[in-house]
């Protein structure tokens, strides 16, 4: 086993994710403010380092093509607001500070990656990954165990017998759900790309998820691992191997949001005993008050997220006979609800085919099959969470691609 050995600057960049990625300390409230504000301080910070590491072309590559659709929805949303004002319970104002926001926290989190890689560059993977791990070592493990009891959390974790609310300490959603991009990453590419300690990061990350409760994040590993057996070991030719798994992906996305408005859902829910915890109801309210048509050209961005926190300020949980929850818990449906039909459909095509195809041009295939591969995983926590504005998942999401070019590179010079 190698040890790990950290320098200084490194401790400093440790300690600014570790922070930025306490999204939840049990019974307190983190606000999305804290993060990106710490986000910022690193983003200048970094500028004090002259010595840069990552290449930088391959680094704006991966930036744009992260924060290109992110302004495009901005000013989408801007114009169909402008021919129709949002037209919620709140003030236009409230609707637009909230586009801006929404906009301005995805684009921090961009170039906060962006500049620990150019610091960094293929040492930016140790240095990520380490400050999730402590910081769901400390804050939540240590936390569950000392407020809990060691037999409180056996029970719950092996044995569902949760007396206590173990799972208010070990459900850390975002960090959970980062620690699947990595999980997946060491299995498909850690020995192709020759990673440190590869077994000891498997288990570890592989517990911790156990442990974060999520069983959407399980079944999305397992539904990678499948397409990746069945397009490696079956597809004759290297564009079949990203442009099939991509139009299959579209496919499921617009036939899930096809039951949601034909309401099926309720009926698989009843029939095979599946606990939607209320999402259900928060998806048929916003069903109720959009539609699946062509002609649909979305609400705009942002605007779920207000009106639905004015409701609760109004009326509370229950609005129409539905409790409508303060998160959508389903991003893409959200996202099908805030840009409508045509655009939605564009976006899937520019993450699952567009943007591989760029990658594969410009950087080989094993950075298109791990961004691939990321991007099935990521869509299918969309179906029933919110990680699209998670800042460790982003993290992630951004920083494997452009890291293995660099690691495989590294290795053809080797």
């Amino acid at each position: 086993m190698k040890s790990i050995r950290i320098k200084p600057k490194e401790c400093v960049f440790v300690i600014f994710a570790l922070l930025c990625g306490v999204s939840k300390l049990y019974p307190f409230t983190i606000s999305t403010y804290w993060t990106y504000t710490l986000a910022c301080l690193w983003i200048i910070w970094s500028y004090n380092y002259r010595k840069e590491d990552g290449n930088r072309i391959l680094a704006k590559l991966h930036l744009r093509l992260f924060v290109v659709p992110i302004i495009v929805m901005c000013f989408y949303t801007i114009i169909i607001w402008f021919v129709s004002s949002p037209s919620g319970i709140g003030g236009e104002i409230e609707y637009y500070s909230r586009l801006f926001s929404n906009t301005i926290f995805l684009i921090i989190t961009g170039f906060f990656i962006y500049r620990a890689y150019r610091i960094f560059g293929i040492r930016c993977l140790d240095l990520l990954w380490i400050s999730m791990i402590l910081s769901y070592s400390f804050l939540g493990i240590f936390r569950g165990i000392i407020k809990c009891g060691i037999m409180n959390i056996i029970r719950s974790v092996f044995f569902f017998q949760d007396l206590v609310n173990v799972n208010n300490y070990l459900e850390v959603h975002d960090l959970t759900f980062a620690l699947g991009f990595f999980l997946i990453f060491f299995l498909v590419f850690g020995k192709k790309c020759n990673i440190s300690n590869l077994n000891l990061k498997i288990v570890i990350s592989f517990i911790y998820i156990f442990l974060g409760y999520k069983r959407i994040e399980l079944l999305a590993i397992l539904v990678v691992a499948l397409f990746y057996y069945l397009f490696d070991r079956y597809s004759k030719t290297t564009s079949r191997k990203y442009i099939v798994p991509g139009i299959i992906a579209i496919l499921i996305c617009f036939l899930f949001i096809a039951i949601i408005y034909d309401h099926r859902l309720n009926t698989i829910a009843m029939q095979y005993n599946i606990n939607f915890n209320h999402r259900l109801d928060t998806w048929q309210y916003w069903a109720n008050k959009t539609k699946f048509s062509i002609g649909f050209w979305g609400l705009g961005i942002g605007y779920v997220d207000k009106e639905t926190f004015l409701l609760h300020g109004k009326n509370g949980l229950i609005n129409n006979g539905l409790i409508v929850l303060s998160g959508m818990h389903s991003d893409l449906f959200k996202k099908y609800v805030e840009i409508g039909m045509i655009p939605f459909f564009i976006w899937l095509i520019y993450i699952l085919i567009f943007k591989t195809k760029i990658l594969y041009k410009k950087q080989g295939f094993l950075v298109a099959e791990i961004y691939l591969l990321l991007t099935i995983y990521a869509i299918i926590l969309y179906l029933t969470d919110n990680i699209y504005s998670y800042f460790l998942c982003n993290c992630c999401y951004i920083l494997i691609p452009m890291a293995i070019y660099d690691k495989q590179n590294n290795m053809v010079m080797q």
